[in-house]
């Protein structure tokens, strides 16, 4: 890993989730202003980020939420209700497609797609 690294604007000098579902990655290449070329999978052995901002959309449990994911064909950005009895979801894991594989009720930092 390399640290830090700067991506979508956020310095982390930590392996981060933010985007990959519950999947901890860090930089492994970095330009001259230390934003991401390329990224890798955290081992075991790198340090991890433990907490979510509280500003950050994220699941009740504190789990990142993977956006963009798919559910039934349909593409989210954001949380949504659908099938879950008006109670915001987010993928917080998805397949290499995209699809999501599991999912968490949003906090109420989350914009919400019905």
């Amino acid at each position: 890993c390399v640290f830090p690294f700067i991506y979508k604007g956020v310095t982390y000098e930590k392996c981060t989730v933010t985007d990959f579902g519950s999947i901890f990655w860090c930089a492994t290449g970095v330009d001259s202003t230390n934003n991401v070329l390329r990224y890798g999978v955290c081992s075991s052995s790198c340090p991890m980020e433990t907490t979510i901002p509280s500003s950050q959309c994220a699941t009740t449990s504190n789990q990142a939420c993977s956006f963009p994911f798919i559910y039934n064909g349909v593409t989210f950005q954001s949380c949504t209700t659908r099938d879950n009895s008006g109670s915001p979801w987010c993928a917080t894991s998805v397949d290499i497609s995209g699809n999501y594989l599991t999912y968490a009720t949003c906090n109420l930092n989350c914009a919400v797609i019905p």
